[in-house]
Parts: C-alpha cells; structure tokens; sequence
C-alpha cells in the first residue's frame, strides 16, 4: 500500500491534468491477513443462514448481498484525513497511525495497537471536526475512540443483541458514521457521534473527549436495511440509501427509482423527518407513470442494483454515487434532481487496464472495471477508483478522464 502525493505542473491546461506521482511510504500487508480478506463474506453469510432459513426462500439478490459483494473485494485497510490534511489516520490490520503532513508524512505522531477484525472491509474510520478525537467503527458495532497521540480515550460497545454472538452479521457492520455539532446544548458535550448500521438502524451519542459518551437517542430507516449513508452539513440532511420498491426500480432517472432519500435533522422528537422525496414529489411521479407503467413495473426485468456509496462534493452542491452494477450517478443537492448517470459502457474508457495489471478474457473481465470508491478533486470534477487498480479524475459533465 502507498501514499502518494499529487502535483500539478505550472504548464498543465486547464483541460487536462498534468500531474507527478511521489512516493512517500510504503507498507506490506501480513501474508495471513491478505489470504484471510475474502473469507469474510461467505463464512459470515453460510452460518448466518443456518440460524435463519428462512432466507433461503428469498430472492436471490438482496440488499447486503449487493453491498457485500464489492465490499469483500476490498483490501482491508483504512485511511482518514482530518482537517483538510492536516492529521492523517491510517488503520493497517491490527495497527493504527497517525501522521501529519511535516516531513511529508514520514513522522508518525501517535500509535496504538488494535484487535484483529476478521472483517476489516466492514471497519469504518472518522476525524472528530477538531481532530481531537479519531473514531474507528468495527465490523461488529463496536466503536473505539483516540486522541492524537493514539491513546485510548472510551469505547461504545456494540450493539446489545451482538455482545454475545460468535457470528458475525453485515447487519451489525456501519454503513455510515459521522461527528455533527451536538444538538445537546449543553456545553459538556461539544459533538454528536451518529452510526447507522447496514440494518437500517441509527443510533446517537454525545460525545466529549474528557467526559466520554452517553446515548442520545435511537432511530430506524427502514427494515429492509440500509446500503449507503452519507451526511451534507450544508442543508442539515442525512442522506440514505435503501433497495427501492419494487414499483419504482424501472424510474432510474428519479431518485426513487434508486432508493435514495434525505432527512432533515430535528432537535426534538422524532429527530429526523423525510424531506426528499416529499409527500408532493411521489404525488407527480405517480402521476406521470400512469396505470400502464405501474402494472409494468411488476413484470421488469431490471437487474436488482443498489447505491453502495455516495459522496457529498466540498461545497455540497453535488452528491456523487457508485450502483452495485457498475454505474455511476451524480445528483444536485438538496433537491436530489439527476445530474448525469452513466452505465458501465457508457463510462469513456472504462475498461483501460493499469500498466501492472496482467489481461484476462472478457468474460471475467467485466467486473473488474466496476468503480468502488470515489471522491472529490474538484467541486466539477469527481475520483473514480476501479476494481482493477485503475484511478481517473473525471469532469462531470461526460465523465472524462482529464488525467493525462
């Protein structure tokens, strides 16, 4: 694993991005750990169907099985950057790091040893606003806190109907996890900790890093589970992610068609109210389909796809997601209007191979240039990492790569 850094030249047009890769650090993961990444998934899926049957009477595509099956295919490490970059956190697989950006990373400020996770894909990693504190989230729930030197401040135990088990769940693991100014005004708590699990169910803490944590309330999305959950600080909304109901999956031009919806945040009871889509916008929609399109939408062929993973953009204006299927959507905040989505094929160059990367047949190529990760470079212009090892910085107007 490395940590690069990128730098564009004086001469570089504004077309294309003219850049120069600079290796700083470089790690090797333990051999047991690396045969151990793909295991996860499969054994956690077979026990967990043993004690429930019940499943196997079930579609075959389901929600966690979407999201698993990218999120096994992930290495298991954990980088967080504080503060614009100025404190990096980086969880290897039983050692945490923190660095900062003097001697171009090469100092390690503070260090802790953490316990091995047998799913570390399912670990999650977040920066209190003021970087003094650092959360890390485990695949089972549980959430350690330290500060910058890397000492432990407090734990949150997992959930109480995981203490006991020996199995682990996906259900258990945190779809999202986010520090938000506390709505507590009591000056003893400075931040709120929000987790929500891939079981549709949200749970808030206060949090101070001399008094510890207490619960603030609990919440539930959905019983169907949740796939993605992402947090805009700019219009005070929770952005989540769900399968979609059956009757809007052929809508893949409306947010409802992908199951994503935003929630305000309240100060008092019940704590969050659905803002997108509103009462109004599912009165239109139903209007628009129309009685043929309804009794269509029950005999669609649409391959079952779900959004893994969404990304607000630095000034909140764009909400960038990867689909289960290998697309890419980007919707314009709050109001969750489409901006552009492209399939797999409709990607400019997806399938280009990284140099290091040996050709393999079409036939199991194709997932391989699925995208699972992205992130912002610019307000305009959004990361893509692929599967394969493949990295582009495309505009968002037709998702070309300007990295040349």
């Amino acid at each position: 694993m490395r940590v690069a850094s990128r730098k564009n030249r004086p001469n570089a047009s504004p077309e294309n991005i003219l850049y120069e890769l600079m290796l700083y650090t470089e790690w090797n993961q333990e051999s047991d750990a690396v045969r151990s990444l793909y295991k996860c998934g499969d054994k956690g899926s077979s026990f967990y169907r043993i004690f429930r049957p019940w499943d196997y009477f079930k579609k075959c595509e389901s929600l966690l099985d979407e999201v698993g099956n990218l999120q096994n295919s992930l290495l298991g490490w954990n980088f967080a950057i504080g503060d614009v970059g100025t404190v990096l956190a980086i969880l290897q697989d039983s050692l945490l790091e923190i660095r900062t950006p003097r001697d171009d990373f090469s100092s390690v400020v503070g260090k802790a040893t953490v316990a091995r996770d047998s799913c570390q894909q399912w670990r999650r990693l977040c920066w209190s606003p003021d970087c003094s504190m650092l959360a890390l989230a485990f695949s089972n729930g549980a959430v350690n806190f330290y500060d910058l030197f890397g000492s432990n401040l407090f734990n949150i135990p997992p959930p109480s109907n995981n203490k006991e088990s020996q199995i682990w769940n996906p259900e258990h693991s945190l779809a999202g996890m986010f520090f938000i100014s506390a709505r507590d005004k009591n000056q003893k708590w400075p931040f709120e900790l929000i987790l929500v699990d891939y079981g549709g169910n949200l749970r808030s803490y206060n949090i101070s890093p001399t008094e510890g944590f207490v619960e603030f309330h609990r919440y539930s999305f959905s019983k169907g589970g949740v796939s993605a959950v992402s947090w805009d600080p700019f219009h005070n909304l929770l952005i989540v992610s769900s399968a979609p109901e059956h009757k809007y999956t052929d809508l893949k031009r409306e947010s409802l068609g992908w199951g994503i919806s935003a929630w305000r945040l309240l100060n008092d009871q019940p704590f969050y109210r659905l803002a997108v889509p509103s009462a109004e916008d599912i009165a239109k929609v139903e209007a628009r389909r129309g009685i043929v399109s309804w009794v269509s939408s029950f005999y669609s062929s649409t391959a079952f796809s779900v959004v893994f993973k969404m990304v607000l953009s630095p000034n909140g204006q764009h909400l960038a997601c990867l689909h289960t299927c290998g697309t890419v959507s980007v919707w314009l905040m709050p109001s969750l209007r489409l901006h552009g989505l492209w399939n797999l094929r409709d990607q400019p160059n997806f399938d280009v191979q990284p140099d290091n990367v040996k050709k393999k047949t079409r036939a199991s190529q194709l997932e391989d240039f699925y995208p699972v990760d992205i992130s912002w470079w610019a307000e305009q212009k959004v990361i893509i990492a692929r599967r394969n090892g493949a990295v582009s910085v495309c505009e968002l107007n037709e998702l070309r790569n300007m990295l040349g």
